[in-house]
């Protein structure tokens, strides 16, 4: 089983995140870590660090998605007062998904159906 106290360790690093703050999204890691055990070629993977971060960059995704993560202000404007915040956010941590995912290349399968026997 992979770690859930090290995928929790790795997502506060990626993230910014205090360990108060993960306890919000606790539903959220279970289920990337259960996606990507379930995706695991050989549970012996399990324990990789790149399985380890490849399971908190897909927490850290999906946090993200939900608007969990905080954007970066971008611009100000005090008359009528506009704040603008960085959208960069999500494309990056989708670009960091997408190394994840390449990182663990053979220790996880595809997203495409794959039939294992009856």
């Amino acid at each position: 089983m992979i770690n859930l106290e090290e995928v929790t360790k790795v997502l506060e690093e990626l993230g910014g995140f205090s360990a108060e703050e993960l306890d919000n999204y606790s539903t959220v890691i279970n289920n990337s870590v259960g996606a990507i055990e379930a995706s695991l070629t050989d549970e012996a993977y399990s324990a990789d660090d790149r399985i380890v971060f490849l399971a908190a960059a897909r927490a850290y995704y999906t946090i993200s998605l939900l608007g969990g993560a905080s954007g970066e202000l971008s611009s100000f404007s005090a008359g009528d007062v506009r704040l603008g915040f960085n959208t960069n956010g999500v494309s990056s941590v989708k670009e960091l998904l997408a190394l994840a995912l390449e990182a663990a290349e053979g220790m996880v399968n595809g997203n495409g159906f794959a039939f294992r026997g009856v």
